[in-house]
């Protein structure tokens, strides 16, 4: 069964920035979710100066991601306001 967006979302709303208090997408930080058979890659803007913590906040997520049993690969790239 192939990888949804819902399935990369719900993975995303289990994770709480600690700056925002809010999942990644109830924040509203989600900008793109593209899918490519068993890799995903999602773009998030932080609407804050994130610093050094988009790197691991972005990597983290990856690591959720990809424990999805239908993906390979996952890459998350935090972009700071």
């Amino acid at each position: 069964m192939p990888v949804t967006r819902e399935a990369v979302e719900s993975v995303l709303r289990q994770y709480t920035d600690p700056h925002l208090n809010q999942d990644p997408v109830s924040a509203g930080c989600v900008r793109s979710i593209e899918i490519q058979g068993d890799r995903v890659s999602v773009q998030l803007e932080l609407g804050y100066a994130a610093g050094l913590f988009r790197s691991g906040w972005a990597q983290m997520l990856a690591m959720g991601i990809e424990g999805l049993d239908e993906v390979a690969r996952a890459t998350c790239r935090s972009i700071a306001w």
